[in-house]
């Protein structure tokens, strides 16, 4: 981690990782969000989770690979009528994507978190092959942006805050949603990712029915 700093310090990146840290203006008001912020994320992280068992509990048995595999092509063509960016997992266009998402059209939005955590959570169930961190992370830039957009004060704030609930209740592992986000997000924000990420899994683990 330490030579992933130094290296992103002295060379600048702004493709799939790199270390951000651009210039930020800080508002009290930025304390209000906090709250919010944290309930959507555990909603949405739920609700990804969810979808992946229902989606399991649907198809996950079917063993048919030919008609699994035409499936799976016209999940993807009716998901690029949404948005290019369900074709991919994500990783190679969270950064221009990020660059935008709090000025994106909110409908815009909705239908791209909605159209990839569908998307892939079925493809999974299908017999797609790959992982859950960078949709994970593309699906909650999206609702970040969205919530940003209505709340007002510190919009990166708020992504960040709802990147790091969510992120950690899919993947459930406060250190590996620690370094994706430091990766992706203004590192300046690096200390709320750590305590968010770390209070969201006592949180679930103490309270079993917040789990999805």
């Amino acid at each position: 981690m330490l030579g992933l700093f130094t290296f992103f310090f002295f060379f600048p990146q702004e493709g799939v990782i790199g270390i951000h840290t651009p210039s930020l203006n800080w508002k009290w008001q930025g304390n209000l969000v906090v709250i919010p912020a944290l309930v959507v994320g555990w909603a949405f992280g739920w609700l990804f989770v969810k979808s992946g068992k229902w989606s399991e509990k649907v198809i996950g048995n079917f063993n048919y690979p030919v008609i699994e595999g035409f499936l799976g092509g016209v999940l993807l063509a009716v998901g690029t009528l949404i948005s290019k960016d369900v074709l991919f997992s994500g990783e190679f266009n969270i950064q221009s994507f990020a660059s935008h998402v709090t000025q994106a059209p909110i409908y815009s939005l909705i239908a791209i978190a909605l159209a990839k955590t569908i998307t892939t959570n079925l493809g999974f169930s299908l017999g797609w092959r790959g992982g859950t961190i960078f949709p994970a992370i593309f699906t909650s830039l999206a609702v970040g942006g969205i919530v940003a957009q209505l709340v007002g004060p510190m919009p990166h704030l708020t992504v960040t805050l709802i990147m790091a609930v969510a992120l950690t209740i899919i993947i459930g592992q406060p250190i590996v949603s620690i370094v994706c986000l430091t990766l992706v997000c203004p590192v300046q924000f690096l200390p709320f990712v750590i305590v968010t990420t770390y209070l969201t899994h006592w949180v679930v683990n103490r309270w079993t029915f917040l789990r999805p």
